[in-house]
C-alpha cells in the first residue's frame, strides 16, 4: 500500500520547498504536482534519478540543494517520491477520485477574468471554448451552477499547468503522437502554463466562469491523457518507487570548532576548557 501525505506532510513539503538553501528556483507544491501528473502520464516512465533536478531548479535543472544534514535530504526526498507514487497509483486504480493541487486566490491581472456579477435571468448558461481552452470543457451549466463557479475562490492553475509542461518536456517527442491524435487536450494547459501566452489570455478576457470551468477540467484531462497512454506505458509497480534510489545531493557541514576556540555553547570558555568538549 502507498501512503498519501497528510495535510501536515504537505505543509512540510511546501516549506521545505520554499526554505532549503540553494533551492532559488525550486518547485512549488502546484508546480510539482502537475510536474509528477505528466511523469505519471507519459508512456515511458523515468525514474526519479532523472527528474529530481528539475524539482531542485525548475529553470535549468542545474540547481543542486544544499541540506543542512542527511537527515533533512532523505526526508524532502521521500516527501516528494511518496505523492509522485501517490498520483500515479491513484490514476492508475482509482482515476475518478483524482485531482490536482490547485492555489485558490485571486487571478494574476494578466488573465483579464471578466467577472460575472449576475448570471442573469436565463435558467442555463453556455460556457464556450475561447481560443486555446479545450473544447471538451464546452458545456452548459445551470444558473446556480454557473453562479457558484462565480462566486467561488479564483482557482490559480498556471503554476500547475507549467510544471506538467516541464514534466512533458523531459521526452517531448514521445507525446507527440497524443498532441496530433487528441490536439485539444493540452491546450488549456500549454495556454496557462507558457509564459508567451499571458498576453494572449489578456486579450482573450476569458469571462471568470469559463477559467473556473477550464481549471476544474483539468483533472478529466489528466485522466484521459494516463488512460490514452495506458497501453504504452504498461501497468506500475509500486516497487519501481520505493526502490528508487536517493540522488547524491550536497549535505553543508559544520565547521569544526578548533580547540582553542571560543565553546559554540556560548559558555565564553575555550572549547579545550569548557565541560562541552568531554
Amino acid at each position: 500500500m502507498h501512503e498519501p501525505l497528510t495535510d501536515e506532510e504537505f505543509e512540510a513539503l511546501d516549506d521545505l520547498l520554499l526554505e532549503t538553501r540553494g533551492l532559488d528556483q525550486a518547485m512549488d507544491l502546484c508546480m510539482l504536482d502537475g510536474f509528477v501528473a505528466a511523469l505519471a502520464c507519459a508512456p515511458a516512465r523515468h525514474s526519479p534519478e532523472t527528474w529530481i533536478r528539475w524539482v531542485w531548479d525548475c529553470q535549468d535543472g542545474r540547481g543542486r540543494p544544499d541540506f543542512a544534514n542527511e537527515a533533512e535530504s532523505r526526508h524532502l526526498f521521500s516527501l516528494i517520491l511518496r505523492h509522485a507514487a501517490d498520483v500515479a497509483l491513484t490514476l492508475q486504480h482509482q482515476p475518478d477520485i483524482y485531482e490536482p493541487i490547485l492555489m485558490e486566490g485571486e487571478a494574476a491581472p494578466e488573465l483579464a477574468l471578466v467577472p460575472a456579477t449576475t448570471m442573469g435571468d436565463a435558467d442555463a448558461v453556455g460556457v464556450t471554448a475561447a481560443g486555446g481552452i479545450d473544447a471538451d470543457a464546452n458545456q452548459t451549466l445551470d444558473r446556480a451552477e454557473a453562479q457558484a463557479l462565480a462566486d467561488g475562490p479564483v482557482l490559480v492553475i498556471d503554476e500547475w499547468c507549467a510544471g506538467f509542461l516541464r514534466g512533458l518536456a523531459l521526452d517531448q517527442q514521445a507525446w507527440q503522437a497524443l498532441e496530433a491524435a487528441q490536439p485539444a487536450w493540452l491546450s488549456t494547459i500549454r495556454l496557462y502554463g507558457v509564459a508567451e501566452s499571458l498576453e494572449q489570455l489578456h486579450q482573450m478576457r476569458l469571462p471568470l466562469v469559463e477559467h473556473q470551468q477550464a481549471a476544474l477540467g483539468l483533472a478529466q484531462t489528466v485522466r484521459d491523457i494516463h488512460h490514452w497512454f495506458g497501453p504504452a506505458r504498461g501497468p506500475l509497480d509500486a516497487q519501481e518507487l520505493r526502490g528508487a534510489v536517493l540522488p547524491d545531493t550536497p549535505v553543508r557541514r559544520q565547521s569544526k570548532v578548533g580547540r582553542n576556540d571560543p565553546c559554540p555553547c556560548g559558555s565564553g570558555k575555550k572549547y579545550k576548557q569548557c565541560g562541552c568538549a568531554a
